[in-house]
């Protein structure tokens, strides 16, 4: 019986050894390509304001790039943060009434999420499944736009009613390629949804975004 005992808390040291060795944490970089797109709610007597912007207002193209920190909480699950810089925003293609040829609408931010990490069994290749949420920053605002039959490109004033504090909430699916025992490259289709609208106002517009980011860290 003596001998039993001694040999379960020899294997359950070893395991708490084991784990204490472990490389939890992880640092890389992140940068990505995104569709960027607004979503508009309204209060019902703005109905039909909401309908004119939505069959006016575009998607654009963006960019994300920042660093990423993780800390594995077990072999499958890791808890993620980091600092990203992002381009948002939206497009009018052309306004006649105004002489507007097309009208660019972007908003420069920088966020800090926070999210869980779930990966699949163990492997070169892996599933992935990231859920989380984020705080964004507004650094800048940019509207420009062309004139028809003007060569030249006008800037607007910065919006000083922008919210300069917002949130997301955010959702990633790919997979995960072990490059080395410490090297690993994530290839994910992101999703980020704002929770709070550009403005408080009766019409109120939200940034997202869709996009394929790549992110490679390291382990230490």
């Amino acid at each position: 019986m003596k001998a039993v005992i001694f040999s379960f808390a020899l294997c359950w040291a070893t395991q708490l050894v084991a784990q204490d060795t472990t490389q939890h944490w992880s640092g890389g970089v992140v940068m990505g390509v995104d569709a960027c797109y607004r979503s508009l709610s309204a209060t019902s007597d703005l109905e039909e304001s909401r309908s004119a912007y939505d069959s006016l207002e575009q998607n654009v193209l963006g960019q994300t790039f920042g660093i990423r920190l993780g800390y594995a909480l077990n072999s499958r699950l890791c808890l993620q943060s980091g600092v990203h810089f992002m381009s948002r925003g939206y497009r009018v293609d052309s306004l006649p009434e105004a002489s507007i040829a097309s009208m660019q609408f972007r908003y420069r931010m920088m966020e800090v999420p926070v999210m869980l990490r779930f990966t699949g069994v163990s492997g070169a290749i892996r599933p992935v499944v990231r859920v989380g949420c984020s705080f964004t920053y507004l650094l800048s605002d940019k509207t420009s736009y062309h004139r028809v039959g003007v060569n030249a490109t006008y800037l607007l004033a910065n919006n000083s009613d922008l919210r300069s504090i917002g949130l997301n909430v955010n959702a990633a699916l790919g997979a995960a390629f072990t490059l080395t025992n410490r090297w690993t490259l994530d290839a994910l289709l992101c999703g980020n949804q704002a929770v709070l609208s550009l403005v408080d106002a009766p019409l109120q517009r939200r940034l997202n975004s869709a996009g394929i980011w790549l992110e490679i860290a390291r382990n230490f």
